[in-house]
Parts: structure tokens; sequence; C-alpha cells
């Protein structure tokens, strides 16, 4: 059969279907579907997540959006680039209003096929009304748009309206599609949905088992209720789509620099000159390795990106937020030093800057810079009013349905008592990754109550219906994307009162596309250092930065070898406190050891590490050749700035190879 599902809403119509991605392709794949159809409605947001799913598929993505215009349903799906690019623009008029003029959509049609929704029409009603003045309303709403179907629902008990509209389109020049809308897997998962919807309006429900016609029929059902006209229509449609969905639209943004110079020439400048002010005369070392970093940037195409945020991080500091010393890959470049973004010298630090930007692994730039938490917003701002709106956008993220959710919303949908859902709660692992499922096969206490009693089973059943599910969209904690062109233009953005423009895409799917994304940290420690700064001042009349406090401080690595680490970033945790007392930090050097060791994995090595620091356990090395690299960290690997080197030493490796090496181990 040539059928074609088109009508398929995910679950990124929050809580109005209970299909996934990775759901509607395993039924794709498994029903033989050559291609199938996604259209949300008002957002775009699911397709990166299901493209990627059918890339390992020979199944054809065709993708688009639901939106109601004249309060009509429409769906429009992208068949090229021209069409994408005005579906973009319907994206964020959607955002604004719940309806759209049908002249908008009409003047945006260019490369959309647009199929009207007939079970959300005006002919669901007015069937029965004159065929004349059918046609004459159709002809007003599809006047102008050059692919334009009905698409017939699966209506089994209206039978008299699916029957008008097919004596009507034998007399009208109107092409009809089969369009049977698809919210969950079969039959009997309309109860799925129905819960969804429970949550979405907070309501009850009394009843625990629906059948509903909204799932993927049966091909028999389909050819029965079909015709082969109809039916082929779907397989056209999918056929007449050529829209690559991966490609670069993102630009990057250009740095206007106040005396207008080419930014490779005005970063080398401004890098050479700010180099000169920290460190003074410019030895032979540090000239070479700024030389190099700034060949790799130009190549890269990066020199606009390092201004945009030595840009920002002044004006931070000029207005008074107080602004991290930098953490991450990009504290290992001393472009970045130069241009006061960091603070560590990357020289004296023996940091590599390959693990930032490697000319052999395409990536784009990532500085992560840390900001005061109560003024991180000030930032987005600057950045806004500088760029314009249009150039600026935060990112969405969903926030899903997690196990111990789906139980205290069934719990509420449903009246059970709240005492049994707090106990089935409570014995769900904390872990956010383990699902429903994980928790019985590996968590041996909410496996054992779910066996021992019918109840608790029904409750866990009806959860796992909506586990997974979007509940809401969120906006990412710290990313900003910054681009050339107007965002609207490449993108799907909303517009979100009092934020300005909101990417539709998740962070993960930005990149992929060439979209710049910038990571503004807020974080609550540097508002207390600010905090402590300001008290400083005001009751001893010193005027401190913490930028004057060395690294190598005394007194302060004192502190933390006594565990008073209370208000310390990634130092104040009862884990991070008990591994402070095993290794017993008495230098700057081993509190960046001890970072670096608390994570699962290495942190095994904390117990050896402090013992070969006090002498206690001897020092060995995997081979004699690695002492060099390993003595610093007593013949422990702590950093993978130490397996580029072993990559390099042993296997020959340049430094840019070494760091490909890394990055696969990592």
């Amino acid at each position: 059969m040539d059928f074609v599902p088109l009508h398929i809403y995910s679950g990124y119509s929050l809580l109005q279907s209970a299909l996934m991605p990775k759901k509607i392709v395993e039924i794709a794949k498994s029903r033989g579907f050559k291609a199938l159809g996604v259209s949300d409605l008002n957002t775009f947001s699911g397709i990166p997540e299901l493209h990627h799913l059918l890339l390992s598929t020979d199944i054809k993505g065709i993708y688009g959006m639901d939106v109601y215009a004249d309060g009509q349903l429409l769906s429009l799906f992208v068949k090229n680039e021209e069409g994408y690019k005005n579906l973009l623009k319907i994206h964020l008029e959607a955002s604004k209003n719940k309806t759209l003029p049908m002249s908008f959509i009409r003047s945006h049609s260019e490369g959309l096929i647009v199929i009207l929704a007939l079970e959300a029409s005006f002919l669901r009603i007015e069937y029965k009304a004159s065929m004349q003045e059918i046609a004459k309303a159709l002809r007003e709403m599809s006047n102008g748009i050059s692919s334009f179907y009905l698409g017939i629902p699966y209506l089994p008990k209206e039978k008299a309206f699916i029957s008008s509209i097919r004596e009507f389109v034998n007399k009208y020049p109107y092409d009809t599609v089969a369009y049977p809308k698809i919210l969950y897997p079969k039959k009997e998962d309309a109860i799925a949905l129905k819960i969804a919807e429970a949550v979405r309006d907070k309501k009850t429900l009394d009843i625990k088992k629906l059948e509903g016609d909204e799932y993927f029929l049966d091909d028999s059902i389909i050819s029965n209720y079909y015709t082969e006209q109809e039916i082929k229509a779907t397989s056209d449609i999918a056929s007449s789509i050529s829209f690559d969905f991966i490609k670069k639209r993102g630009t990057l943004l250009h740095y206007p620099n106040s005396e207008r110079k080419d930014s490779k020439e005005f970063l080398k400048e401004e890098a050479y000159k700010g180099l000169e002010r920290k460190i003074g005369t410019i030895n032979e070392e540090y000239k070479t390795r700024m030389d190099y970093e700034l060949s790799v940037i130009n190549q890269m195409g990066y020199a606009d990106y390092f201004l945009t945020v030595a840009d920002y991080v002044r004006h931070s500091k000029e207005v008074g937020i107080l602004v991290g010393p930098g953490r991450g890959s990009g504290a290992g470049s001393l472009v970045s030093f130069a241009l006061d973004i960091v603070k560590p010298d990357p020289l004296k630090q023996d940091l590599m800057f390959e693990r930032f930007l490697n000319p052999q692994r395409q990536s784009m730039p990532d500085i992560d810079v840390d900001f005061m938490d109560v003024r991180r917003d000030e930032v987005v701002n600057y950045l806004i009013e500088k760029y314009g709106n249009s150039r600026v956008a935060r990112i969405v993220t969903m926030q899903t349905i997690q196990a111990k959710e789906a139980l205290r919303d069934i719990g509420r949908v449903f009246l059970y008592e709240p005492r049994q859902i707090d106990l089935l709660a409570k014995s769900c692992l904390d872990n956010v990754k383990f699902s429903l499922r994980d928790n019985y096969k590996k968590n041996k206490t909410f496996r054992d109550l779910i066996d021992s009693d019918k109840y608790y089973l029904e409750i866990v059943s009806l959860a796992a219906k909506i586990e997974g599910l979007p509940r809401q969209e969120g906006m990412h904690a710290a990313g900003i994307i910054l681009n050339d062109e107007p965002l609207e233009e490449a993108l799907p953005v909303k517009m979100v009162e009092n934020l300005g423009y909101v990417a539709g895409f998740e962070m993960n799917y930005l990149e992929e596309q060439g979209f710049l994304k910038m990571d503004i940290l807020s974080l609550s420690n540097l508002t207390i250092v600010a905090s402590c700064l300001d008290n400083i001042y005001k009751n001893k009349g010193i005027r401190l930065s913490y930028e004057d406090i060395p690294f190598d401080d005394e007194e302060g690595i004192s502190l933390i070898s006594k565990i008073e680490t209370m208000g310390l970033f990634q130092l104040e945790s009862a884990g991070m406190k008990k591994a402070i007392k095993d290794l017993a930090p008495d230098s700057f050097k081993d509190v960046v050891a001890i970072l670096a060791l608390f994570r699962p994995g290495p942190m095994d090595n904390i117990p050896s590490y402090g013992r070969r620091k006090k002498g206690i356990e001897k020092i060995t090395y995997p081979i004699a050749s690695l002492e060099k690299i390993l003595k610093p960290t007593y013949g422990i690997i702590i950093y993978q700035e130490q397996i580029t080197e072993i990559a390099k030493s042993l296997c020959g490796y340049t430094y840019g190879e070494a760091d490909s090496f890394r990055k696969a181990i990592s």
C-alpha cells in the first residue's frame, strides 16, 4: 500500500499527543512506511529529534506545523527551502496570535503544501450547505496557494459528512488526501491521551480504559475507508518533498569594532595589546603561542566570536557585574587570557589550546563565562540592545514528565491516596534518567512494592503511559544564540513577552545548523563573593577585587584543607568534604587535582592520590617514559591534557591528532 501517515502529532504538541518521536519511528519501521509526516500544533520543536531518528532508516521525513487560520485548522508542510523560510515566518506569527489571518498564510504559502484538516473546519458543521457556498468559501481560502488539499479525516461515525465531501470534489476541482489524525499508537491507547489532557487541564478522571479513532490505522481499515486516489495523494505529497533539514543556516555574528578594521586584524591588535599589559615584554614562547592561536582562530573564522565575548565580559566588569575567572577548555586559550575573558595564564598552568579549538575537529568554540546570578539577565539585555532583538535568542528546553512526576500526576488525576503515591514515589531512585521500567529492573525496593499488590501495579501502569511526555517549555539556564542575520529567517523562534526571541530547537540541535551558542552562566557563588567584597569596603574601607588574590594564597588554601568550604564553588558538598579530608590539599595544585578527580570513575583514585602524596604508597608509572607527564600527579592520570600529552609522546601524534584521540576517550 502507498499510504503515508501525514497528520501525526508528537508529544511536542504539549500534552495533546501520547506519541514521542522514538515511538513514531518504531511504528513506522514495523509497518514498512516509506515516509511519514509530523505537523505539531504551533511548534517545530520536535522535528530535530525526529529527523535524527529517521537518519538511521530509509523512511523519508515530511515536516510541517499545524496552525489555526481564521478559525480553520491548517497543516503546512515544507516542500523546499523557500517553504521552510515561509514556515519560519508563520511560526513566529503563530507565537504571537492563537489564530492567524488566512491572508497571512496565503502571502507566505510559496514552497508549502497546505492541507485543510476537515475535522476542525467549517465544513464539518456546514457540509449540508449548498455546494456553491462551500466552493466560494474554499476558493477565497485557497486563492493563491499552489498546493492545497482537503484532508479527509477518519470519522467512521460521520459517514454523511465524508460522503458529502467526496460528492463535492467530484464536481469542483479540489484535491483530497487521506488524512487520519494520529495521536497515540493503538486504539486502546486513547486513555493515554485522556490522561495527558487531564494533567494539562488539571482535571480528574473516573475511567481507566478508553478506545479511540486517532491511532495508526490498520492497512485493512485504510484501504476500506479511503479511496485509491486519496491514498495515492499521500505518497504523491511525499514524493514532491525536496527539503534538507540539516543545513548550515546560521551565520556568525560580525563584531562591529570601533575602528572599522577587519576583524582578524583588530583581534590581533587587541590580543597583543592585552598580553603586553598583563605580562610586560612578550618573549618568544608567548609570541609563538599567540601567533599559532590567532592563525587557528582566523582559519576557522572565529575572530568575531572572541571579540564579541571579550566585549560583553568587559562591559559586565565596567558596570560592576562580577565575572568568573573562566573554566572549561576556554581557559586554555592565550588569546582569551590576553583579552581578559579568562584569568589563568595557560602557559603557566600548562593548559592546551587544542582542547578548546582543534582545526582537525571542526566544532563551534565554547567559552564558558560565569556571571553573578542576580545580574545575568543584564548581560543578555546588553547583547539584545547592542545587536538587536532579531539577532539574539534564548534557547528552549522541554520539561518532560519524569518517573516520580508521572506517579504524582496519576495520583491527582485518579484521586489515589496521597500516602500510597508518596510511598511509590519515594521508592524510586533519584536518578532522573531512570524510568519507571528502569526502576522496576534495577531497584529492588520499588520492584518488591509493585509485586506486592496489584493496586501499585495499576498506578505504575497508568503512570508509564504519560512518562517522558513533554509537559511544558522552559528556558535553557545559560545558552544564548547570536546570529548575524535575522533569526526568524533561519530558525524557528517565538516571541516571548519580557524575554524577546526564544529559539525553538533545543541546544543540542543548533550547532549542526551553524548557530553560535554563547554560554552566559549564572553563579550564585559570585553573588556571595560580590556581597563579601562590598562588606569589606563598607566595614574596612578597602576596595578589593577577587582577582587580586593569588591562586596559591596560603591562608585561602589552609581554609580548604580545614574543610571550611561553605559557599566555595564545587567544594562544599558532603562528598567533596570527604575527598578533601582524604587528599589533604596544601597547595593550589592539590585543589585543582581534587576538582578534576571528584567525578564518577576518577574519584576512585582519590585515596591513592592522598597516600602517594603523603609518601605512604609507592608511586608507579604505567610506562617509565611517562614519568615526566605524570610526576606532578603522582603517577595517576587526572587531566585530559595528560591524555593528550601521552598520545603525542607514545604515538607521535601532533597536538591536533592527540586531542582528537582525547576527545574520543572522553
